[in-house]
């Protein structure tokens, strides 16, 4: 945000450019000891939004770029803990997702979600949420995993 606040108003006395931001399916389907990372991103999201908003007609693009796992170092990094688990879910390619944000900017697109198979948990983030927690925290946990919140009797 910093850098678009900088490089805004050139944009805008040009009448034209393009600002992407890069979200990620953590928004709707968090996983453990990650709190942090998709609280910062649907912040982001939500921030990118409401630019889209306020530059309406302004000549100036802008894009969210809805990430699921794609096989950089940094999802290796954050898999690894999670073992087999997350193998239902194969990560996307760099190079393919870089090319639908060229297309995209291009296009004057608002949105890229990649890789396809995270499309439906994007538009549908109240079921993905409630299957994260019911079905893939559980895998990811271990079945026994209780809640952490405390639950009253009775």
């Amino acid at each position: 945000m910093a850098l678009t606040r900088t490089l805004l108003p050139v944009m805008l006395t040009k009448g034209r450019g393009a600002v992407v931001n890069v979200t990620s399916i953590a928004t709707v389907t968090p996983l453990p000891s990650m709190g942090c990372y998709p609280a910062s991103k649907a912040a982001l999201a939500t921030a990118t939004e409401a630019l889209r908003i306020e530059l309406e007609g302004s000549g100036v693009n802008v894009l969210l770029v809805f990430l699921g796992g794609v096989n950089t170092p940094m999802h290796e990094q954050a898999t690894r803990s999670y073992g087999t688990a997350l193998r239902w879910m194969p990560p996307g390619r760099p190079e393919v997702v870089a090319r639908l944000i060229v297309a995209a900017i291009r296009r004057e697109h608002a949105t890229v979600v990649y890789p396809r198979s995270v499309a439906t948990i994007r538009w549908l983030p109240s079921i993905s949420a409630w299957v994260s927690a019911r079905l893939v925290l559980p895998l990811l946990l271990g079945r026994g995993h209780q809640r952490s919140v405390h639950q009253p009797e009775g």
